[in-house]
């Protein structure tokens, strides 16, 4: 007998629950989209679609939808708590914090909440606010496990890792969480454990973490791809498509491999009176996205080049100008974008703006790519939870990257962490140098910069440059094998 649609409905919801408790956030929103279709007024859909679009990075969306659900149901706190979340992952803390406030209004102690809360703090360097949040409850006999991985991100100021180590292991073996919950305070174990020295818990604990990932990605089909956006973007059609009529030299593209210094680098260019440091933004990705009619997954490649007519280049470059003057204030000649999967799209970038400079990270392959496997990804990465995809979407990287300096004029300044790391200033000059601005000493003290960046490495680049993540992978080059043998690959 055919299933009943109602039925068919309530499986599919079901299914794109498993998924999201998974953390696999594009499956999950496909799915909520899907059902949306038939339902649209539903606000628990709006507000899991919400969640799923936020677990993918795309927070204009998410919001939107959380938006739609506290419509219907104003009182939901649950829709309040992503809503904050949305606004905390676009910089935009006051409303956050006003968001997470009109939340526990609703529930006042609810132990997630506060969490959530005290990390908003602890994001803008209020960490002693955050901690006296949730300090009271964690001497409970059973601590929450948000509550604990929370003050695992609290831990290391006070040399209390050992302590935070042992209540997250704890609460982990308690509250047998979901997969995509799992995986976060895994990470955040495995940092207590590396802050403590203890390599080996902590490959431990970074391992597993990756390994609960519930997260698709193809190597092949990458590098397939990969192959065909290079055959694409030939010289000769760099010639015959269309330049955007629109000319502005404020756009700063920051690209690279995730984790190879390109917070560190925006954090130096935004110390500069005249610069604004825009962060990750999604105005490219969601472009290209969109034109490849969302046919390339969580990690969309332009290879349909038959929409790029003169209209619509001038339109996009229109768009994203406009974007950043939404978010940057009128003095700043200048506004990065540090969206380091840019460099997957340099070739539409040296349409929409010829003469855009383009700053270029590099660091040991090694270093990158460990660096990956131990973060924990607010955005979509899926090459990021595999050793061997790792060193495999390196190798890809690469490639491409060098297929682009063979096919388009656009300036390019190489920057070496390494380097930038041993000759700051020389390196800080070349940079503002390069993007026409002149120089100016603040940049220098970037850490003293009040700005927050919204990345895995926000805290570090409050600290004045320091040498102890060079060659940090000879620490774990005992579990490095499948990277090492997946870098040598041709």
């Amino acid at each position: 007998m055919p299933e009943q649609p109602h039925l068919a409905q309530r499986n599919q919801l079901r299914a794109a629950q498993r998924h999201h408790a998974a953390g696999d956030w594009s499956a999950a929103a496909a799915a909520y989209q899907e059902l949306l279709q038939k339902h649209p007024g539903d606000a628990e859909l709006h507000f899991l679609l919400g969640a799923a679009l936020r677990g993918l990075g795309r927070a204009a969306d998410a919001r939107s939808s959380l938006q739609k659900a506290l419509r219907t149901h104003p009182n939901h706190a649950d829709s309040y708590h992503e809503l904050a979340l949305t606004y905390k992952q676009e910089g935009r803390f006051a409303e956050a914090q006003r968001v997470f406030d009109k939340a526990l209004k609703l529930h006042p102690n609810e132990p997630t909440l506060l969490a959530a809360k005290a990390e908003l703090l602890y994001s803008v360097g209020n960490h002693d606010a955050a901690l006296a949040l949730i300090e009271p409850l964690l001497a409970q006999p059973s601590p929450h496990i948000a509550l604990a991985m929370t003050f695992a991100l609290l831990a290391g100021r006070g040399d209390r890792r050992a302590e935070a180590a042992q209540m997250l292991s704890l609460a982990l073996a308690a509250a047998d969480p979901p997969p995509a919950l799992r995986a976060d305070a895994l990470f955040r174990l495995g940092d207590l454990y590396d802050g403590m020295g203890d390599h080996d818990k902590a490959f431990e604990a970074f391992d597993a973490a990756n390994r609960t990932k519930a997260v698709r990605f193809e190597p092949e089909s990458f590098s397939a791809l990969a192959t065909l956006m290079i055959q694409k973007w030939t010289p000769a059609a760099m010639d015959a498509l269309p330049r955007a009529a629109v000319k502005s030299e404020r756009p700063v593209f920051i690209i690279g491999m995730p984790r190879s210094g390109t917070t560190l680098v925006e954090q130096i260019l935004a110390s500069h009176p005249m610069v604004h440091g825009g962060g990750e933004l999604n105005g490219i990705p969601r472009l290209v996205h969109e034109w490849q009619g969302g046919l390339s997954g969580a990690i969309s490649l332009l290879t349909d080049l038959e929409g790029l007519t003169q209209t619509a280049v001038d339109r996009a470059a229109r768009d994203y100008l406009h974007e950043l003057k939404s978010i940057a204030p009128a003095s700043a000649r200048r506004v990065t974008d540090k969206m380091p999967l840019n460099f997957l799209h340099l070739g539409l970038i040296a349409l929409l703006w010829p003469s855009a400079q383009v700053i270029h990270c590099m660091r040991d392959p090694m270093d990158t790519c460990l660096s990956c496997y131990v973060h924990h990804f607010a955005g979509s990465n899926p090459f990021a939870y595999s050793l061997e995809h790792l060193g495999r979407f390196y190798r890809d990287y690469e490639r491409i990257m060098s297929h682009w300096h063979r096919v388009i004029a656009s300036p390019i300044l190489e920057v070496r962490y390494e380097e930038l790391v041993e000759n700051p200033e020389t390196m800080s000059r070349r940079m503002i140098n390069f993007i026409g601005l002149e120089w100016n000493e603040t940049c220098l003290r970037f850490h003293e910069n009040r700005r927050v960046a919204l990345t895995a490495s926000q805290h570090q680049v409050r600290r004045p440059i320091y040498r102890s993540s060079m060659m940090r992978w000879k620490a774990y080059e005992k579990f490095l094998d499948p990277l090492k043998a997946a870098l040598a690959s041709s």
